[in-house]
């Protein structure tokens, strides 16, 4: 054999062998692959959001039949939508999408999500074995801060050097535990005016849509009234001055994670009453004369009833 022809009869063994190891790539019985990325979904479910996340699969047919393929989903309380079947000759694979979607302000927390592909026929008739591939896809419902504050006592009347406590609920309507600030508002009119205001703490934990926290802020009125301003004076004499005091609350989780501050503030109205000095025997002791006044009036009497005698 001259050196062209073995060249030639080797490169056909070469080809030959090549394809021997392409057939062999595939296999004789009914099979599948499954993958699917991202392996793991996020999902908002703030008021207003889709509530809806994705991932992308791809389902393979490995083997040297042709096959149709029913793909199966499992999501506990999530709903889940993508293709049902496929249907793939030799070698092929397709690419598809699972939606997944959560309920309105569902629960911060995680859900396994498992979608499996088996192999329903094969060229046409029933698999004669049991042949699947099996995926699980973990879907992440994304935390979200909302809070409310509301004032238990939204009108106080107090009195010059009295004391008393104010109340405030503040609710967590977020989808899970959540730490929020308080502050005290409005304390530089009250400062000014020698009021007094104390709160602690200065946070709490609520848990989600739990019962509400209760924050109490003492306040004590300032005894000296001479230098306020603004007085207004009532029909029976008394005096007096409006204030306000505020609870600020700030979820924590809004500032660390949302990067913008979620916060409310609630305010209770003050009435301080200042009343008249004089009052009850003091007022009536004003109402009668003067002493010598009352001499006078005692003489002329006198006088009077002698000239009636007389007369």
């Amino acid at each position: 054999m001259s050196k062209r022809g073995l060249l030639i009869f080797v490169m056909l063994l070469l080809s030959m062998a090549g394809g021997v190891q392409s057939t062999s790539a595939q296999t004789v019985t009914p099979a599948v692959e499954l993958s699917c990325s991202p392996a793991s979904i996020s999902i908002d479910v703030y008021p207003g959001a889709t509530r809806i996340g994705y991932t992308t699969c791809t389902v393979s047919n490995p083997s040297v039949h042709y096959e149709e393929i029913n793909i199966i989903y499992q999501a506990g309380p999530l709903v889940i939508s993508g293709i049902g079947s496929v249907s793939l000759g030799p070698g092929l694979e397709e690419e598809f999408q699972v939606h997944v979607r959560a309920d309105a302000e569902m629960a911060e927390g995680q859900h396994q999500i498992r979608i499996t592909a088996y192999v329903d026929t094969v060229n046409g008739v029933p698999s004669p074995t049991q042949a699947d591939s099996e995926v699980n896809v973990l879907a992440i419902i994304n935390q979200f801060s909302r809070l409310r504050v509301e004032a238990v006592d939204p009108l106080v009347t107090m009195g010059v050097g009295e004391e008393m406590t104010v109340n405030f609920l503040v609710y967590n309507d977020g989808n899970a535990m959540d730490t929020f600030l308080l502050e005290l508002e409005f304390m530089d009119e009250l400062n000014d005016a020698g009021w007094v205001a104390l709160m602690s703490p200065t946070k709490v934990q609520v848990e989600s849509r739990g019962p509400p926290e209760r924050v109490r802020i003492t306040l004590e009125a300032p005894d000296d009234t001479t230098y306020l301003e603004g007085g207004t004076s009532t029909s029976n004499g008394t005096t007096e001055y409006w204030y306000s005091v505020g609870l600020k609350v700030t979820s924590e989780f809004s500032l660390r994670v949302e990067g913008v501050p979620n916060y409310q503030i609630e305010t209770s109205v003050i009435t301080l009453q200042e009343y008249p000095e004089e009052s009850g025997l003091a007022s009536v002791t004003e109402a009668l004369p003067s002493l010598g006044a009352a001499l006078t009036i005692l003489t002329i009497l006198g006088v009077a009833v002698t000239t009636n005698r007389h007369h």
